[in-house]
């Protein structure tokens, strides 16, 4: 048995927001494919197909995960594993006043921000939904510490 218990945190009405958008886009990029009048139209178009359902697939996959072995951030674009010993703490969405994100700061490399789950423009970084999912990370972190999994922070 783990002495961690899985997390998986995400925010389904933003996922779903996204991928409705973005499947627009998509749905539009896919008729001027089909309308395309030339090979060089037709495949700058189908390129950007391409990357628009990577991203659509992204947005809906879009989550962070904690176990026994670390973090998984799953942002749209990229999926980051950082492993406990590599975890020096978890910041709240307060300290990122640019992109308003939940941060996971690494011990060999800048702070990983987690873009699923962080404040929306409308929203106050410091809203309850923020401070829960800051608190389960940091919980996890204090656990993970405690069984010694991650190191104590310099």
């Amino acid at each position: 048995m783990s002495l961690l218990q899985p997390l998986v945190l995400r925010r389904p009405w933003r996922a779903a927001l996204s991928v409705a958008l973005l499947g627009v886009v998509d749905l539009l990029l896919a008729g001027l494919l089909v309308r395309a009048g030339s090979l060089g139209s037709a495949l700058f178009l189908a390129a950007a197909l391409a990357v628009m359902l990577y991203g659509t697939v992204g947005a809906a996959l879009a989550r962070i995960e904690v176990d026994h072995d670390g973090v998984v951030v799953r942002n749209g674009w990229r999926v980051r594993r950082i492993s406990w010993p590599d975890v020096v703490f978890i910041s709240p969405a307060t300290d990122d006043p640019a992109f308003r994100t939940i941060g996971v700061a690494t011990r060999n490399g800048p702070r990983v921000r987690c873009f699923a789950v962080g404040a929306m423009r409308w929203e106050s970084t410091q809203s309850v939904v923020q401070r829960r999912m800051y608190e389960q990370l940091h919980e996890r972190l204090v656990a993970a510490r405690a069984a010694g999994l991650a190191p104590d922070r310099d």
